[in-house]
């Protein structure tokens, strides 16, 4: 008999080398079809009982350079493009950091709800996540709120003009 020593080393690399060209592909995969990292197999995150508000997009599907020097509103834009589904505001801030979008704000939550809520080329698809108004062709539109520059504008025409005290 031939001597029959394995080389378990050898072994063991080789099949770590095939399950990371795996893994790479399974994650670009579910990136293309918009699914978490962590989801079964043919499941999307609502199938999976996570909730989509705190699911981690995937790290494969944003560069550390694809928001560089964007506006909040074009990067989310283009967010919402690349993992062509609605995201939570804790999801699209998290990506657009990861993507490179420089920002001082303290809250940088806060600042990518309020841009969001300001353009009407985003809609809140159901509670807490956002959707491209483009997705959504058949929706109503609310209808549009007064700013407060509005409001004082009305203010002063409803004023009676005040006659001139005579001295």
């Amino acid at each position: 008999m031939a001597d029959d020593t394995i080389d378990y080393k050898a072994v063991i690399a080789v099949l770590e080398k095939r399950r990371d060209a795996l893994n790479t592909a399974i994650a670009e995969l579910r990136s293309q079809a918009g699914l978490s990292q962590d989801a079964g197999v043919g499941a999307d995150t609502e199938a999976s009982g996570q909730s989509s508000t705190t699911e981690e997009p995937s790290e494969t599907v944003v560069r550390t350079d694809s928001f560089y020097n964007l506006s909040v509103t074009q990067a989310t834009r283009k967010y919402l493009q690349m993992v062509k589904r609605p995201r939570g505001t804790k999801d699209i801030s998290n990506a657009l950091q990861r993507g490179g979008f420089l920002s001082t704000s303290a809250n940088f939550y806060s600042t990518v709800y309020t841009a969001l809520k300001r353009d009407s080329n985003f809609v809140i698809v159901k509670r807490g996540l956002w959707g491209l108004a483009e997705w959504y062709p058949g929706r109503i539109k609310p209808k549009p709120t007064k700013t407060n520059e509005d409001q004082s504008e009305e203010a002063q025409e409803r004023k009676p003009k005040r006659k001139a005290r005579k001295r």
